[in-house]
């Protein structure tokens, strides 16, 4: 990965965090969430986390990001499904109130 998709994937990273962030604070506002959507909120949050640091430690430790950009895409990918599904089910959830 140059520097440029590496620069490029820190901001999608910030960009979801800060808005998993956002998200997470509207919901509970607005008392939103069932115990099932902060769990599954909560577990997001901790995958976004544990990526973020491995993101760091990797800028860190010079590791080759062409041996792990593919793994790390995926994890953002799989964050981003995740956040939306949720976001789905509350949306639909307040239109219906």
């Amino acid at each position: 990965m140059s520097r440029s998709d590496q620069a490029e994937f820190r901001n999608k990273l910030n960009e979801f965090s800060d808005r998993l962030r956002r998200r997470a604070q509207e919901f509970r506002s607005k008392g939103e969430f069932s115990d099932t959507h902060e769990t599954l909120l909560d577990e997001i949050q901790k995958r976004n986390d544990a990526l973020t640091a491995k993101v760091s430690e990797a800028e860190r430790s010079g590791t080759a990001w062409d041996l792990i950009k593919a793994e790390m895409a995926r994890d953002l990918s799989s964050l981003y499904d995740d956040m939306l599904e949720i976001e789905e089910r509350l949306d639909t959830s307040s239109a219906k109130k």
